[in-house]
């Protein structure tokens, strides 16, 4: 893991920031310019801190790693309505075939936020 990466994280865990969607976005991207792996994704997917799992859901975009998606999947019943906004959002930029479940699972979402995100992400 590099120290920009480790300093985000880091940052984040400790409620160091005033602007949090500011520090998601870029540990977000981060993890996606340097490619991490999934061990540190997987951490982050189970991290108690709200801003490390939204960042992490970010970093899943695009990547179709088994034991991502199966965390990923696990988030759909996660307390936090950005956690679950945030991965309706993910898993409609990943293969149907994968987030079919998911999603028809998120569109009976007790929250309209994940609901609607849940619908926009469908493809059909």
């Amino acid at each position: 893991m590099n120290d920009e990466i480790r300093s985000l994280i880091e940052s984040l865990r400790r409620g160091q920031y005033e602007d949090p969607s500011e520090k998601i976005s870029l540990l977000a991207a981060a993890m996606q310019e340097h490619k991490a792996g999934s061990d540190l994704i997987l951490s982050l997917l189970r991290a108690p801190q709200v801003p490390l799992r939204l960042a992490a859901i970010e970093a899943c975009r695009g990547r179709i790693e088994a034991d991502l998606l199966e965390e990923l999947k696990k988030l759909v019943g996660d307390a936090e309505t950005r956690v679950r906004t945030r991965l309706a959002e993910v898993l409609g930029s990943l293969p149907e075939k994968v987030t079919v479940a998911s999603l028809k699972s998120m569109g009976e979402d007790s929250d309209e936020a994940a609901r609607l995100a849940a619908v926009k992400s469908t493809s059909g």
